[in-house]
């Protein structure tokens, strides 16, 4: 059991740094900005966020939601969506995990079909997200951040060639939504990434 709560810890500790990352995405993707460069930095200031003060949540609860160097205040989204990060994947993550544990004590070997089945899943419920609240922020998604979800999409519906479009044509058509209409279609996307949520519970049953 101790192995069991240590994966807990790791996989929402995970999910919140991929929540960070998120939170990269959401602004820089939309604005044709690169992920990686330059670093993490204020956005009103532009001093680079220091290691210690970029730890998913913690870091912003540290800092009480202001910026070290100019002290304007950090909007509580990044915190909330590295917590929803966080506790997204565990979600996703603990009924495999459960499984997993159980086949160790019976002396089975675990499947690789069970970290790509996390894997399929978390990588579905972040697109849902990122791509909710880029469309809330009423910015324009950029096809790319369909991508990894689209290759995930297809392993998961395997041989069904007309399930197999339907990911990619909606993905297209999200990517025309007109600016005014962007945050009514933000709600049934972020919907979305919840049933995601949901999805490994209702396979596991």
């Amino acid at each position: 059991m101790a192995l069991f709560y240590l994966l807990l810890v790791f996989f929402f500790c995970f999910g919140a740094s991929l929540g960070s990352f998120l939170n990269v995405v959401i602004w820089r993707l939309p604005n044709k900005m690169s992920l990686s460069f330059p670093a993490s930095h204020c956005p009103k200031c532009g001093h680079p966020i220091r290691p210690w003060h970029n730890i998913p949540v913690l870091g912003w609860l540290i800092l009480r939601g202001k910026c070290f160097d100019c002290h304007e205040p950090i909007s509580v989204r990044y915190p909330v969506v590295e917590l929803i990060g966080g506790v997204g994947t565990l979600l996703i993550a603990f009924p495999y995990l459960a499984s997993l544990i159980f086949q160790m004590t019976q002396g089975e070997s675990s499947s690789w079909e069970i970290w790509l089945s996390v894997a399929a899943n978390l990588c579905m419920f972040l697109t849902s997200l990122a791509a909710g609240l880029i469309l809330w922020d009423r910015n324009r998604i950029p096809f790319r951040l369909f991508l990894p979800a689209i290759g995930f999409w297809v392993w998961l519906m395997q041989n069904d060639m007309t399930l197999i479009l339907v990911l990619p044509v909606v993905c297209v058509l999200l990517t025309f939504i007109p600016q005014r209409l962007r945050r009514g279609f933000a709600i049934p996307v972020l919907i979305l990434a919840v049933g995601w949520l949901l999805n490994p519970f209702i396979c596991w049953l």
